[in-house]
């Protein structure tokens, strides 16, 4: 995975493959390599979707960026099957949410809206694996400095309690150092190149 322009439709997925240019609909995968979705807020939305070779297995990873979507939000796409239409052949899925919902909740009831997440999800999927990203800082220009600073502060408590979560609901923990250097600074939100790179790194 790595970054790219973000896609005039985030809902769209194309197939890239390292060193083929071949059309997405000409590439055949075997049927052992393993479905892997990614999903979440628009944070994800500038990486790339492809194949990779993981100890020794093909992995076929696919993005569905779901701009602005709180956690409930997610959920009820997950238990819908609207994620994705090929969504519950996914045997790994990772989910980056809960940038939207600090702004507007506690980190409390947001950590809750992760645990009814999570049953969701396991009564979906329940032999697929689960794992959950820790959310960057956000510096959003338009914001006060005592407000960035506590959204901030309660960005920090909601990775913390995320993390807690890894033992507690036997759910993966993906716990990505950002700091003010991968956010990009147009908009103080979203992640960067270099955001986007570690993202990528972290998840692989």
């Amino acid at each position: 995975m790595s970054e790219t322009n973000p896609l005039p439709n985030e809902d769209t997925f194309t197939k890239v493959l390292p060193l083929q240019n071949s059309h997405p609909s000409s590439i055949k995968l075997p049927p052992s390599a393993v479905p892997i979705m990614i999903t979440g807020s628009s944070i994800i939305r500038d990486l790339l979707p492809g194949t990779m070779n993981y100890n020794g297995k093909l992995c076929n990873i696919k993005i569905r960026t779901k701009g602005g979507a709180l956690i409930n939000h997610i959920s009820n796409l997950v238990k819908t099957n609207r994620i994705d239409k090929q969504f519950t052949d996914s045997e790994h899925v990772i989910i980056s949410t809960g940038s939207v919902d600090i702004k507007h909740t506690t980190p409390e009831s947001a950590i809750q809206n992760i645990r009814s997440l999570i049953r969701t999800f396991k009564e979906k999927l329940p032999d697929a694996s689960l794992a959950l990203c820790t959310l960057p800082y956000q510096y959003d220009p338009s914001l006060k400095p005592s407000l960035q600073q506590q959204l901030n502060k309660d960005i920090e408590d909601f990775n913390t309690k995320l993390i807690a979560l890894d033992k507690e609901d036997q759910v993966q923990i993906i716990a990505i150092k950002f700091t003010q250097e991968h956010i990009d600074t147009r908009d103080g939100i979203h992640l960067n190149g270099l955001g986007t790179k570690l993202l990528s790194s972290s998840i692989d």
